[in-house]
């Protein structure tokens, strides 16, 4: 209000020349910016407060109805379509659909014509012929005859084993078709039940619950095998999240991924410490208040004299949980340490020892805070950067001329950093970097522009993290793809009903989209299992064997 206050005191008369003309202007483009995001603001409070009325009435407030727009219009904050734009222009991958083999046919069968309907003269011409897909789905009730003796002196009687995967009721193949039913068709139990009670097999919804949460250790451990083998073939791994609902209750689905693997896991929490569980296996916490925790609770700005406190037990040793907490009392005995200060000790204590490690090299990911410090390096996604630029939305000419020019000269640079990725040379890394600088050097008048370009300046380590490994990937699309598998589960579905049944959806999840990603038909691998050939090559070893294990280090 000072900068408005000193504009409102100005007399036109007394402008002299052209330069004071468009200073002025200029800083009458800033307030106009300013009061127009203060009326927005305003605006949408006021919504929120009269739906609140609505509803305390027991009406219904706004419906949020999202509005037609094409892609980069104003409104849509999507930036992938930029982002597509510039790797179509330095020889990205065409989008094209494969083409399909012939199929070969599995019966013959003859279609004759009425001759007695057909002109006399007519000539044999050999056949025209036409595979036409068939598909069947029929059940059958197998009988098992199983040898059946008794042991009069033992008392005991030996019966023949069922094949392996068979119950009292149900065939592996019946499991396979739920489970595909499931998690490739997103069916519910009930739906399920209902296809298969019309094709004649009678079974209960209770039945399909249990054949996808019970009894299912040994895809537990392929689960486990998949994301170990997966962080181990890659100097990076991409991460993301989104919400999630667990018997009502808010937790948050986290997925970890790369170009071979994608891996969920479901939890109460999102910050660092639950990450860290994640990569670390949910093996027990261990913790240690070496170099590292302290330098980096001094970069989180914990105060000095709370950092003292802390020096003594400086060191190499491993604390569990309670060991921790309980030095922590020891340490401030005299007074109480906040909440917040015990947590960040915990946090740097525990990235410490997991850095002691076989740790991830590089997290990819988007500006959250609690990715932060989890790797031994951090490369910010691109498309989540360019996605701030796509929200402003200035309602001055001036500046949104501005504002094209930047995001023209964003993207044209991101097409710089797909050039060095397929050509990586010192000359090009050099060329990059200053290319960077040069982008942020730009020439804003308007201030949300001015700021958002001090971030990314901010951000440069980061961003640049393709000049130190060229593999790594500039965006974290791979995770997001893989968080929109989980919303799509959770809109169909709402949410899981217990923990196990939680696990469970995140381990044929991750069977699933992995199995994709090794082009390998998921119902196939599933029936495999179940039925104990294991004739199929693990997923974990597949990954393996394509990409053998890089170092961390």
């Amino acid at each position: 209000m000072g900068l408005a206050k000193e504009l409102f005191e100005i007399n036109p008369e007394d402008i002299g020349d052209l330069e004071q003309a468009k200073l002025i202007i200029g800083k009458l483009f800033i307030i106009i910016e300013s009061f127009h995001q203060d009326i927005q603001a305003l605006k949408k409070t006021n919504q929120e407060l009269k739906d609140e009325v609505n509803r305390i009435k027991g009406e219904q407030g706004k419906p949020n109805i999202r509005p037609n727009v094409k892609p980069n219009a104003q409104g849509d904050i999507s930036s992938d379509c930029e982002r597509k734009d510039a790797e179509s222009v330095r020889g990205g991958k065409p989008r094209h659909q494969k083409k399909r083999k012939k199929p070969k046919p599995t019966r013959t069968q003859r279609c004759r014509l009425n001759k007695d309907a057909l002109p006399p003269d007519i000539v044999s011409k050999g056949y025209e012929r036409n595979t036409i897909a068939e598909v069947y789905f029929h059940v059958e009730y197998v009988e098992f005859k199983r040898d059946k003796y008794y042991s009069p002196s033992l008392k005991k009687t030996y019966i023949a084993p069922l094949p392996e995967g068979y119950t009292r009721e149900f065939s592996p193949s019946v499991q396979a078709w739920v489970i595909a039913m499931k998690h490739e068709l997103n069916s519910t139990e009930s739906v399920i039940s209902q296809f298969l009670n019309d094709r004649g097999l009678e079974i209960s919804p209770a039945t399909v619950s249990r054949m996808l949460t019970k009894d299912l250790d040994r895809f537990h451990q392929e689960k486990a095998a998949i994301f170990q083998a997966g962080l181990r073939c890659r100097t990076f791994a991409q991460s993301d999240d989104t919400k999630a609902r667990v018997k009502g209750k808010n937790q948050h689905a986290h997925i970890f991924c790369n170009d071979q693997f994608t891996a969920f896991y479901t939890k109460p929490k999102k910050d660092r410490m639950t990450l860290l569980d994640i990569l670390r296996m949910d093996k027990k916490r261990e913790f240690v208040l070496n170099a590292e925790a302290l330098e980096l609770l001094r970069v989180w700005n914990l105060p000095e004299k709370r950092l003292l406190r802390l020096t003594p037990a400086r060191g190499d040793r491993r604390y569990t949980e309670p060991e921790l907490k309980a030095l922590i009392q020891v340490l401030f005995a005299d007074k109480a340490l906040p909440p917040t200060y015990e947590k960040l000790i915990q946090e740097a204590a525990y990235i410490a020892r997991y850095h002691q490690e076989d740790c991830l090299k590089a997290l990819v990911c988007d500006h959250a805070p609690q990715f932060r410090f989890i790797a031994l390096f951090l490369a910010l996604c691109w498309v989540h950067e360019g996605r701030h630029y796509t929200k402003m939305q200035p309602i001055i000419a001036y500046h949104q001329k501005q504002l094209a020019a930047f995001r023209k000269q964003f993207w044209l640079f991101y097409g710089s950093l797909l050039d060095y990725q397929r050509e990586p040379t010192p000359e090009k890394a050099i060329e990059v970097n200053s290319g960077f600088d040069s982008l942020c050097a730009f020439k804003a008048t308007y201030p949300e522009l001015k700021d958002r370009i001090a971030k990314t300046k901010a951000n440069k380590t980061e961003l640049l993290y393709v000049l130190t490994d060229p593999s790594v990937p500039l965006h974290n699309n791979e995770s997001e793809l893989g968080a929109r598998k989980k919303v799509r589960d959770r809109d169909i579905r709402l949410h899981t009903m217990s923990e196990e049944g939680t696990r469970a959806n995140d381990m044929f999840l991750t069977l699933r989209e992995t199995a994709r990603k090794q082009a390998v038909g998921f119902m196939a691998y599933i029936l495999d299992r179940l039925s104990g050939s294991y004739a199929m090559t693990s997923l974990a070893d597949l990954i393996s064997q394509n990409h053998p294990a890089v170092s961390s280090a």
